[in-house]
């Protein structure tokens, strides 16, 4: 549960930026030379909406790590957490 004020995006976020469809062609090309892999999940982040950011894949890492079982402290250590109540905060709940 979100605790405080919810920090939703300003209209005139500038952090958020939306490509242009020229701009999604040139940039798929390139990836399509230098990765076929990050060309198909760029396209596939495009076609669905999903928003694949380091930060989601690091808590994605972090939340299968814990549920094969690395110790707290080695993860502690991967993902360079000061404290191991940070294992919970970063890991999503369930099997």
């Amino acid at each position: 549960m979100p605790r405080g004020k919810l920090d939703i995006p300003k209209p005139a976020n500038t952090r958020l930026r939306v490509l242009t469809p020229e701009e999604i062609q040139t940039l798929l090309a390139e990836l399509e030379q230098v990765d076929q892999t990050t060309h198909d999940l760029a396209l596939f982040a495009l076609l669905t909406g999903c928003r694949a950011t380091f930060h989601n894949l690091r808590h994605s890492a972090a939340t299968y790590a814990a549920r094969r079982g690395v110790p707290v402290k080695d993860m502690q250590t991967i993902f360079g957490w000061k404290t191991p109540s940070m294992v919970p905060r970063t890991c999503s709940a369930g099997p």
